[in-house]
């Protein structure tokens, strides 16, 4: 099924013409002209994206994406004339996944959007792998290896990763 992108901008030309340019390349396409109704259309519909401006006639971007972020974790590129410095650091620091500023080109937006989604992809893979995962660390060549032949794991460590699972590395000798 194709991933559905909502976008949240009071521009209805830029909107309509978005959603055509999205819809030509295969993704879903929702719309919403205001902060307030982007939120409840992330409640209702949980779109793989959203598109969102900063200036919304009824609050800043911003806020609609502290918003957002109090109850999902939905990529979000903002999307916005506002493009000088601050603004980019300060969407991106408070939960945006990518930020493009105005005027822009639709296939970067495009590309953009596919990155985003990919990642979020791989991580739904990565959250597939199981709760203790073994990693093989070769050790330099030469050390505890007898021509190539493999010599049992020297000692172990556990490791933590960002997600909390459990990740047992073993020392290998490198294997030629």
């Amino acid at each position: 099924m194709a991933d559905q992108v909502l976008i949240v901008d009071d521009d209805r030309r830029l909107s309509a013409m978005l959603a055509e340019y999205l819809t030509g390349n295969g993704f879903r396409v929702r719309a919403a002209e205001t902060a307030c109704a982007g939120i409840a259309e992330i409640a209702r519909l949980s779109p793989d994206a959203v598109v969102l401006d900063v200036m919304l006639p009824d609050m800043d971007g911003f806020e609609a994406l502290k918003r957002i972020r109090a109850n999902s974790d939905v990529p979000v590129l903002m999307l916005t004339a506002r493009g000088d410095e601050t603004d980019r650091i300060v969407g991106l620091e408070i939960g945006a996944d990518d930020y493009l500023p105005k005027p822009f080109n639709p296939r970067e937006l495009l590309a953009r959007l596919k990155a985003i989604l990919r990642r979020r992809n791989a991580g739904a893979t990565a959250a597939q792998i199981p709760a203790t995962l073994t990693v093989l660390k070769p050790r330099s060549p030469g050390l505890g290896n007898i021509d190539g032949a493999y010599c049992p794991p020297m000692r172990t460590e556990p490791y933590s990763s960002a997600d909390n699972r459990r990740i047992l590395a073993l020392d290998v000798p490198f294997l030629r």
